[in-house]
């Protein structure tokens, strides 16, 4: 759900952003325990994909409906990041391939759900990906 905030700076200013969040207890719920995040994945390839990562036994749990909020959440950060690419790559912007890494994430058209058997210190792995939206 995209929610829009309206800030207003001593009447002269008016600022709109729209906050693309997910309104999805299963989603948000994983986010807060670490058990899932998104990420863009293969930034440095020609097709580069909008990749929400999650603990396998923690998808298990997602019902036909948090899987279908999740396609459109999917779909909503990838027009977002289409719209702003700075904001998904996390290399420097002064590494050589910067540029390249913009381009790529600028025409991201893919979605994916990646999905992970374990999770550490470092985070979570990543063991297979499944449900790949071309």
């Amino acid at each position: 759900m995209n929610k829009n905030i309206l800030i207003v700076s001593g009447g002269l200013l008016t600022l709109l952003i729209t906050c693309i969040c997910s309104a999805n207890e299963m989603i948000d719920g994983c986010k807060r325990t670490k058990n899932c995040d998104f990420m863009v994945f293969g930034a440095g390839t020609s097709d580069p994909k909008m990749s929400f990562i999650v603990l396998e036994k923690t998808f298990k749990k997602f019902t036909d409906k948090d899987k279908n909020n999740l396609r459109e959440i999917l779909k909503r950060k990838i027009q977002d990041a289409n719209s702003n690419p700075n904001k998904y790559v996390d290399i420097p912007a002064t590494a050589p391939a910067y540029d390249m890494f913009l381009r790529n994430v600028r025409n991201m058209k893919s979605y994916s759900v990646i999905l992970s058997e374990k999770k550490d210190k470092k985070g979570l792995y990543i063991d297979k990906e499944i449900m790949v939206n071309y």
